[in-house]
């Protein structure tokens, strides 16, 4: 029973984790790199996670170059930058354009994750990641993605991994009970019965005792002729 207990308990914990865990690739144009990739991922931490987190190669000639900014002491862009779950999360983009190529960075919407809303932040405006899916630099600089958790949709995919999904069929109405027929009150025990149903009782008990009277009188009179 223990063992089934915990078997159901970690089929419910990675279906939840499936359920938030996301990877969105953001691509690229006149960069080194087609592609990079951000993301929440359970078990991964905000630092380099080895096999997890991937580093970018170097830039070639003639190109730009973007990159996820990683820790100091790593000494090299990321090109696969997956953190640990929570409310806030933010990934710092470098940028380097080269000159005559605008860089652009596009994403497609559908692949944007639930549980977070997600937010294109530069010195110049923030965009909302949901309402656009492409953005173009001319210069070189720094830009951050924030992902900030919708308590909202982190809710019903806990509760679809534990499958406690809310029943949408409409519930059927009990029918009415039909109503009850009233039976004849009957005294209880020890009670006595109303006073005219006394009454009525005594008149019977004297009318039989009248009769049995006059039928005594008639005998006695014919054993006496």
């Amino acid at each position: 029973m223990l063992r089934e207990l915990i078997t159901i308990l970690l089929l419910g914990a990675c279906a939840l984790a499936s359920e938030r865990d996301f990877m969105l690739p953001l691509k690229l144009t006149h960069s080194h790199l087609e592609e990079i990739f951000l993301g929440c991922k359970e078990g991964a931490t905000d630092a380099y996670d080895r096999g997890v987190d991937d580093l970018a190669p170097p830039r070639g000639q003639g190109t730009g170059c973007a990159g996820f900014i990683g820790p100091p002491t790593l000494g090299s862009l990321l090109y696969k930058d997956l953190k640990a779950h929570g409310n806030l999360k933010e990934w710092e983009i470098t940028l380097e354009v080269h000159e005559g190529k605008p860089m652009k960075i596009s994403w497609q919407s559908e692949k944007l994750p639930e549980c977070y809303d997600l937010t294109f932040v530069t010195n110049d405006y923030e965009k909302d990641m949901r309402k656009v899916n492409e953005l173009e630099f001319t210069t070189s600089q720094t830009v951050v993605i924030v992902a900030g958790l919708n308590p909202e949709a982190w809710n019903a995919a806990k509760a679809r991994a534990q499958g406690d999904q809310p029943d949408k069929t409409e519930v059927a109405t009990s029918p009415k009970p039909a109503p009850e027929k009233k039976q004849p009150a009957t005294a209880a025990p020890g009670v006595p019965p109303p006073a005219s149903k006394r009454i009525t009782g005594s008149i019977s008990m004297l009318v039989l005792a009248m009769g049995g009277l006059f039928l005594l009188i008639v005998i006695f009179a014919a054993v006496r002729r």
